[in-house]
């Protein structure tokens, strides 16, 4: 089995800047839209997830906004077809939410 490139796993990019992160990041608030379920199985498959977070909004903004943007996302990924109306972002979320192993960023 070919072992993928760096630049072909994004998750990568953060795991090799975790020291930067820790030394200089900034706590936000996010949500966890969806994990692939082999993320919590033990083994080295990198699994993709969405989250959703704000690095600008203001804590309050954060809380109260989130929960309502995951919850849109929710009902866009039980939808088996996309929903006539729906904006071309709408249908890239769609069909990100709906691939497991999609990296949407």
């Amino acid at each position: 089995m070919a072992q993928a490139k760096d630049s072909d796993e994004p998750m990568k990019e953060v795991i090799k800047g975790q020291k930067l992160l820790w030394k200089h990041g900034v706590v936000v608030w996010g949500h966890v839209v969806r994990a692939n379920t082999r993320l919590y199985e033990a083994g080295t498959d990198d699994c993709p997830a969405t989250l959703i977070f704000s690095a600008t909004a203001p804590d309050n903004e954060a809380v109260n906004e989130l929960p309502v943007l995951t919850e849109k996302l929710h009902h866009l990924r039980a939808c088996i077809i996309p929903e006539p109306g729906w904006t071309q972002r709408e249908t890239e979320w769609w069909e990100d939410l709906r691939n497991d192993m999609s990296y949407h960023r």
